[in-house]
Order: C-alpha cells, then sequence, then structure tokens
C-alpha cells in the first residue's frame, strides 16, 4: 500500500516502525507487551486458560484484543514478540481510510483508559515498566490531545506578541520569544516522532536508504498531511 501516495508511504512508515523497533522495546526491556491484533498470534489452549481472547462487553469493543493481552498480564504472564516472518498488507490508503483507522484506535484507548484492566495493571507495574507502557500506549493519545491545545496556546501567545506594541515589549525580545514559539512547534509536530521510524530504516536498510527515504517524505509533504 506504500507506493499508493505520500499519505500512504508515511501511514505504511509508523505501523513499520510500530511492528518492529517499538514492539521490540515494548518486549525487552519494557516488559508491557500486549496483543495488538493481525500481528500477533494466539495460543488458543493458554489464552483460554488466561481470560479469554477478548473483553466481555454488550457492545462493539474496538481493543478487543488488547484487552486480552490485558489478561495475560494480570495473570503474571508474558506476551514475547517474535521477529520470525514479515508479510505485507495491502489496504486503502485514503485519507478519510487513514482518519478513520486513527479514530478506531484512539476509541479503543479512551476504553482502555477506563476499565478496571488498566488501573490494576497500573498499581503493579514499576515505576520504568509503567513509563514505557504510558508513552508506548494509552499516553501516546493523551499527550497528542496535550499536543494539540498547547498548539493552539501557542498561537495565541505568538498572536498576542505579534499585536503587542514595542512601547511594551522590546523588539528583540519580542523576536526571540516568536523563535522560540516557533521552533517549539517544529519540534510537537512529529519531528520527534519520526526518530523512531529513523531508527527502524537505518537498522534495516542502512544509512543511505533512511536518508533517501526521510528526504522524500519531507518533499513529498507526508508529514504535514500526517499532523493534519
Amino acid at each position: 500500500s506504500e507506493d499508493s501516495g505520500a499519505l500512504a508511504e508515511f501511514a505504511a512508515a509508523t505501523e513499520r516502525s510500530f511492528g518492529t523497533t517499538v514492539q521490540r522495546l515494548m518486549h525487552n526491556p519494557g516488559a508491557c507487551r500486549f496483543h495488538y491484533g493481525h500481528p500477533d498470534v494466539w495460543r488458543r489452549s493458554f489464552a483460554a486458560t488466561c481470560g479469554g481472547v477478548s473483553k466481555a462487553n454488550k457492545g462493539l469493543h474496538v481493543s478487543e484484543d488488547v484487552f486480552g493481552g490485558y489478561n495475560v498480564m494480570l495473570r503474571g504472564r508474558d506476551i514475547s514478540y517474535v521477529d520470525y516472518i514479515a508479510v505485507g498488507k495491502g489496504r486503502d490508503m485514503g485519507f478519510e481510510t487513514i482518519n478513520t483507522f486513527e479514530a478506531k484506535v484512539a476509541g479503543g484507548n479512551g476504553e482502555q483508559v477506563v476499565s478496571r484492566d488498566v488501573h490494576r495493571l497500573a498499581r503493579r507495574f514499576n515505576t520504568p515498566r509503567l513509563l514505557t507502557w504510558y508513552h508506548t500506549g494509552n499516553g501516546f493519545f493523551i499527550n497528542t490531545s496535550l499536543l494539540m491545545y498547547s498548539l493552539l496556546v501557542n498561537a495565541w501567545l505568538c498572536l498576542l506578541l505579534a499585536f503587542s506594541s514595542n512601547r511594551s515589549v522590546d523588539g528583540q525580545v519580542l523576536q526571540d520569544a516568536l523563535a522560540l514559539l516557533g521552533g517549539m512547534q517544529l519540534l510537537q509536530l512529529g519531528s520527534l516522532s519520526v526518530l523512531v521510524y529513523v531508527a527502524t530504516v537505518w537498522l534495516e536498510d542502512g544509512l543511505v536508504a533512511t536518508l533517501k527515504n526521510v528526504l522524500r517524505q519531507l518533499v513529498s509533504g507526508a508529514y504535514v498531511g500526517r499532523v493534519a
């Protein structure tokens, strides 16, 4: 699917980094890896004795596979990552499809945050394990929400500083403040999240391929579409 457009290429890149480098980190040393749907395989006889492979709910549960992983972890077991096979998955990669998928995952994380499973796991994990789980799971979406609000605050601050009179604010101080806010926004708009993908491609394809991929995505505006 990655050859169908700039958005598709970046979405595929995100899936690639999450399905490889992030999963390895969550397994070891994070020790907080759960079940994430189609990339993972259940051993049915094992999962059936650890709470099942889904979450009992009267309505539609969009993150049932993750709750199956919670059931295993709550019973003192571990979910390992075995890097033994690579397959391709093709699907529609239009803007609307990508947005719908992101909305589904975000909604599932919202259901996880208010569940008892997350509360029980959070009380049992030590601090490094808990922080790893936070930043690779539910916390990612919480941080994204905070990021969107911070961008609004930054925009209002830039507007207020731009309308400030030089009589009350020194001109050089005003320029420095605007430059600082602009630098913060560049970092917040996804630049740091690209580092995981850069590390993944560098490890698997080499430095030259990494530079080509990142440059091509920058020129095509894939990162702007991803933020939007």
